[in-house]
């Protein structure tokens, strides 16, 4: 319910996802406030929603044995 409630405010922005395309990845670092570090890779796809086509990347981080998201972006500019 509140990954609902936070996907809201994107939706009504850039409209819902009909489809997407892979782009391209970028190895990276999350910095933790703590100082701790952990790899990171950044997937870029072209969403396609029913408001345009956008950029729209994921960071995806290990966590333990599992990937976790730590955050999902769309870019203003619209193509």
């Amino acid at each position: 319910e509140k990954f609902d409630d936070a996907l809201r405010p994107l939706d009504e922005r850039f409209g819902k996802i009909i489809s997407y395309k892979f782009d391209h990845d970028e190895p990276g670092t999350k910095i933790y406030t703590t100082g701790k570090t952990k790899p990171t890779r950044r997937v870029f796809y072209r969403a396609t929603t029913s408001k345009g086509t956008w950029p729209f990347v994921v960071t995806v981080v290990s966590n333990g044995s599992d990937l976790s998201i730590t955050d999902f972006v769309f870019l203003l500019e619209s193509q």
